[in-house]
C-alpha cells in the first residue's frame, strides 16, 4: 500500500516537471508512510520524496520511534541536529535534488528561509498528495465503513432521550463517551447538538441548553476508527411538527434524493451542487441553502473532492464524500440531512443507514 502510493506520487511528479516534493503536513506523511501513530502534534518535520528515495527528517524527539515504524520499509530517517529549515536545506542538497516544489502549506516566512538554505529552485505547489487521497483504497473505505457503523449506532443510543427537556450538552457527551468505548480513537469534530433557533446555524456550538417543546433539533456526529472519520447529520422534532417544519424537512430531503440519485463516477462536483440548489429554489427555499453540498472525508473530516458551486472537481470510483443540503431559517430554526456515500462505478453506495425521520415518535 505504501509503495503503491509513493509510486503515485512520484509519476505526478514526473508529470508536472518536478524532481523532488517536500511534505510538510502530517495528514499527508500520514497517509503517504501508513504510520498512523507518530506524526502527532509536536511534529515538525518533512517528508522529501525523489525519483528514487523517501526521506523523513525529524529530530531526537522522534528520531528512534520513527526509525522503529520505518524498518522493512522504503522510508529513510535522518535526524539533524539545529533549525529544521537548515537542516532541510542540507538534505535537499545532498539528495542532489535540481527544481524541487514544496507544499503550499508551508508559512511564507518559512518557505523564504528554506529557498535561502536550500540555494536552488524551490517553488511552492498545490500537493499533489491531496489529489491521491481523494481516492480511497479498498482498507480505507472499510474503515470508514466502520467509523459510520459506530455513529449510527451512538445516535441510535441516545435517539430515546431527545425531547423537551433534555439538555443538548448533555446528548453530545453521551454520544462522544458511547463511541469512545465503543472502539473509535476520537471524535471526528466536536459534536453538534442545536435546538431552537440555534439549530439554523449550520456549524452551532453545542452549548447547555435545554430542549424545548416543538424545537427542531439538529445533530452531527462523526467517529475516528483506526484513523479514519466519517460524518453524518440528521434533524429532528421534539414533539409534534408544525406545517413549517415539515415544509422545511421534506424540501431538505427531496434535495439530497435527488443528488443521491444522480451522483455517480464522471459527474462534476459544481453541476452535483446545483441539482440540489435548483430543487431547494424550486421548492422556494434555494436562498436558505448557504453552504456547499458536501466534501471528502477520509483521514481528515473535510477534505478533497470539494462539492459546491465553485468546485472543478469530478467525481471518480473510490472517492468518499458528504451529501449534505440544508435549509436554515433565522429565529425559526434549520434542517440538515448528511449521508456519506461512496462513489461506485454506477452510482454511489450509502454508508450512513440511520433512519430519516422528522418526528420521533
Amino acid at each position: 500500500m505504501r509503495s503503491s502510493r509513493l509510486s503515485r506520487l512520484r509519476q505526478a511528479l514526473q508529470d508536472v516537471n518536478l524532481e523532488a516534493l517536500v511534505v510538510r503536513g502530517r495528514v499527508n506523511m500520514r497517509y503517504l508512510t501508513g504510520f498512523l501513530d507518530v506524526f502527532d502534534s509536536g511534529f515538525s518535520g518533512s517528508l522529501a520524496v525523489t525519483a528514487d528515495r523517501a526521506v523523513i527528517l525529524t529530530d531526537d524527539r522522534y528520531s528512534q520511534q520513527m526509525g522503529e515504524r520505518a524498518e522493512d520499509t522504503e522510508f529513510e530517517v535522518v535526524s539533524e541536529p539545529g533549525h529544521h529549515l537548515e537542516a532541510l536545506g542540507r538534505l535537499l542538497r545532498k539528495l542532489q535534488v535540481g527544481y524541487a516544489g514544496v507544499e503550499d502549506s508551508i508559512p511564507v516566512a518559512a518557505y523564504e528561509r528554506l529557498k535561502k538554505e536550500y540555494g536552488k529552485t524551490i517553488r511552492p505547489v498545490t500537493s499533489p498528495v491531496e489529489a491521491l487521497r481523494c481516492i480511497k483504497e479498498p482498507e480505507e473505505i472499510a474503515a470508514i465503513t466502520r467509523a459510520c457503523v459506530l455513529a449510527d449506532r451512538a445516535l441510535a443510543h441516545v435517539l430515546p432521550a431527545i425531547g423537551a427537556g433534555a439538555s443538548t450538552k448533555s446528548l453530545a457527551l453521551d454520544m462522544e463517551w458511547f463511541m469512545r468505548t465503543h472502539g473509535a480513537s476520537d471524535v471526528a469534530f466536536d459534536l453538534i447538538v442545536a435546538s431552537g433557533a440555534r439549530s439554523a446555524m449550520p456549524h452551532a456550538v453545542t452549548v447547555e441548553q435545554k430542549i424545548e417543546e416543538g424545537d427542531l433539533v439538529k445533530v452531527d456526529i462523526g467517529a475516528v476508527v483506526e484513523d479514519y472519520c466519517s460524518d453524518m447529520t440528521r434533524t429532528f422534532v421534539a414533539g409534534e411538527a408544525n406545517d413549517t417544519q415539515r415544509e422545511i424537512y421534506e424540501a431538505v430531503l427531496s434535495a439530497q434524493r435527488l443528488a443521491l440519485d444522480q451522483a455517480g463516477p464522471g459527474m462534476g462536483c459544481a453541476t452535483l451542487d446545483l441539482v440540489a440548489r435548483r430543487r431547494l429554489e424550486e421548492l422556494g427555499f434555494g436562498e436558505r441553502f448557504g453552504h456547499g453540498l458536501g466534501h471528502g472525508v477520509g483521514l481528515e473530516v473535510h477534505e478533497r473532492p470539494a462539492l459546491s458551486r465553485l468546485s472543478r472537481d469530478v467525481l471518480e470510483p473510490g472517492m468518499v464524500v458528504t451529501i449534505e443540503p440544508g435549509v436554515y431559517l433565522p429565529g425559526l430554526g434549520g434542517v440538515r440531512i448528511e449521508d456519506l456515500v461512496v462513489v461506485e462505478e454506477d452510482g454511489v453506495r450509502n454508508l450512513t443507514k440511520s433512519e430519516k425521520k422528522l418526528q420521533l415518535s
